[in-house]
């Protein structure tokens, strides 16, 4: 792929990061596909100020429905002849105690985070086989290998991440199509910020430089990351904590 214009979707794309990633794309010309749940404002705030070249999109889809996924990738090969890089930003948190945690609080978590990673992989992965290239990037936690007090959907969730990606690297390998994991750390984005006050400082002294990832960063690495055709079944940790 090189540094030459790539066809890029943003999954859960109207948060902190994923507003951040489509800021590092449109900049470099690329083509950018950027998609919502719910929250369309900020997505369209974004493409208005930095989509001069008209190269954005806005799409709509439910990652617990593989329908509405099917819909998405659908609208995608529409408009594009392939696809170069997924990056699978959705993510959604339901912190609460194990012994106390219901089915719902469970499930939701579960399936955003990994059923509806896995309804994306299917969808894209047939695209990029076709074409004998293509990457597939998704946002995982430390706390998918750590574990975390209050968050064992989410640890759960995230480990299965790490896990789901590594497979689908070694599966892909032959098809040239790449799958790696991103770790980026504790990020001042409104997920990062419900994260208890007492918690946040912990996870600042856990880190041997003392001071956290920035969204800035995390966002540079996971634009140059794309750009690299040799890499796979890779989990990056993007703060100096130790794992």
């Amino acid at each position: 792929m090189g540094s030459s214009n790539q066809n890029v979707l943003i999954i859960g794309g109207s948060g902190g990061l994923g507003l951040e990633l489509t800021k590092l794309f449109l900049r470099n010309q690329d083509r950018v596909a950027v998609h919502f749940f719910k929250n369309k404002a900020p997505v369209e705030a974004v493409l208005k100020y930095f989509d001069s070249q008209n190269n954005g999109l806005v799409c709509q889809a439910d990652v617990q429905n593989e329908m509405s996924v099917h819909a998405m990738f659908d609208l995608l090969m529409r408009r594009w002849s392939h696809l170069d890089t997924v990056i699978y930003n959705a993510g959604v948190t339901e912190d609460v105690l194990l012994s106390k945690m219901t089915e719902t609080q469970w499930d939701q978590v579960i399936q955003v985070n990994l059923t509806g990673l896995f309804y994306c992989m299917k969808h894209a992965f047939g695209w990029m086989r076709k074409n004998k290239r293509g990457h597939f990037i998704t946002i995982a936690s430390r706390s998918g290998l750590t574990g975390r007090i209050g968050q064992a959907n989410y640890s759960a969730s995230k480990a299965g991440v790490i896990g789901l990606t590594r497979s689908a690297a070694k599966e892909w390998g032959p098809d040239q199509v790449q799958a790696n994991t991103v770790l980026p750390g504790f990020l001042p984005t409104a997920m990062g910020l419900k994260i208890e006050e007492k918690k946040r400082a912990r996870i600042l002294r856990e880190n041997v430089l003392q001071k956290p990832s920035t969204l800035e960063e995390v966002g540079r690495f996971i634009f140059f990351l794309s750009r690299l055709n040799h890499v796979s079944g890779q989990v990056f940790n993007l703060d100096s904590r130790l794992v």
